[in-house]
């Protein structure tokens, strides 16, 4: 079958045709649309992709994205509305990127793991692109895009369709991971059915600072002695950005990057912010029984986070979506079986 689509190809103008994946390919699309209008008709859209394409410096053009399906980040298309005409399909699926003489056509979304926006920290799945300069298979991509754009299902972009997008968006990225509880070892499932976190709000979370405050540490025992969920509830200090809604594989980074994992905590929507004065304040999580690590799971996700520092030197707490963190762990587990 791949012989039989390699034929279909017309190589006949003698252009080039070939693979291209990871960093390659997105300095290939960058550099499609450094003096050109993009005709992209791509699927799924996350956060960065306009300025990591390019595309805010590209002359104005075409898009076609999908908000229907929770892929896409609707912050991102509103970005992206600022620079191109840009559309709505809602069984669109395709990854076609169309300049004025090249054509990228395969897996990659335009998002940190399928073009590597956001560094080699996001390579985290397996994409296979082709990028052709065949006059006859680009100008066929021209009908077939120009029809798309023409099409009743591609439709301009409304405010009630981004705050549509807005709740698809969120719900996704909440959908029901913490509601069951993963069987076995959490780092076994991440590298071996990468696809349950690829919409899930897990993180591996680093922070450098020891202990709370003895302020703190007081406002804590307080909030456990006057709620009655029955939750043993712990706290992050003056960290109002961490993520919420969301569970955080926690660890400590010491001097000289050395690791200690501190468990697993959920931060629930909110979050729930305390203020002890008028400079410092806590936000209440608790550590989650759903979701665990093994002995050996934790020694490797240490691992991990020592691979991850090497080319992230930590100068602040960060929470790091489990989805761009897989690298860093396939790397650090390969007899991780």
């Amino acid at each position: 079958m791949i012989e039989q689509a390699l034929e279909r190809v017309n190589l006949s103008d003698n252009t080039e045709t070939k693979i291209v994946n990871g960093h390659e390919l997105k300095d290939r699309v960058r550099r499609l649309f450094e003096n050109h209008a993009p005709n992209i008709a791509v699927a799924f859209w996350g956060e960065g992709a306009t300025e990591g394409l390019g595309l805010d410096k590209s002359p104005k053009g075409r898009i076609v994205c999908n908000l229907a399906m929770g892929g896409t980040n609707p912050k991102e298309i509103e970005k992206l509305m600022q620079f191109h005409d840009v559309r709505h399909c809602d069984t669109l699926h395709s990854k076609v990127y169309l300049g004025a003489r090249t054509a990228i056509v395969g897996s990659s979304n335009a998002s940190a793991n399928g073009l590597s926006l956001q560094g080699a920290s996001c390579d985290g799945w397996i994409e296979t692109n082709i990028v052709t300069g065949s006059r006859n298979i680009c100008a066929e991509l021209a009908d077939w895009f120009d029809n798309l754009w023409q099409d009743e299902e591609s439709r301009e972009i409304t405010t009630e369709d981004l705050q549509k997008a807005y709740k698809v968006w969120s719900s996704r990225r909440r959908s029901g991971f913490r509601d069951k509880k993963i069987e076995g070892d959490l780092v076994r499932r991440i590298l071996h059915h990468p696809e349950d976190f690829s919409a899930t709000r897990l993180f591996v979370t680093l922070y450098g600072e020891g202990e709370v405050s003895a302020a703190a540490q007081n406002a804590l025992e307080h909030e456990n002695k006057n709620h009655s969920a029955g939750l043993e509830l712990d706290c992050f200090e003056n960290w109002d950005e961490i993520e919420p809604d969301a569970d955080h594989i926690c660890f400590h980074v010491g001097p000289r990057d050395g690791v200690r994992y501190d468990g697993v905590f959920t931060v629930p929507p909110g979050p729930p912010i305390r203020n002890i004065d008028e400079n410092n304040s806590i936000t209440l999580c608790w550590k989650t029984d759903s979701q665990h690590l093994t002995s050996e799971g934790s020694m490797h996700m240490k691992a991990a986070v020592k691979t991850w520092l090497k080319d992230n030197p930590l100068d602040e707490a960060r929470c790091i979506p489990i989805e761009e963190f897989i690298p860093a762990l396939r790397k650090s587990s390969d007899a991780y079986t």
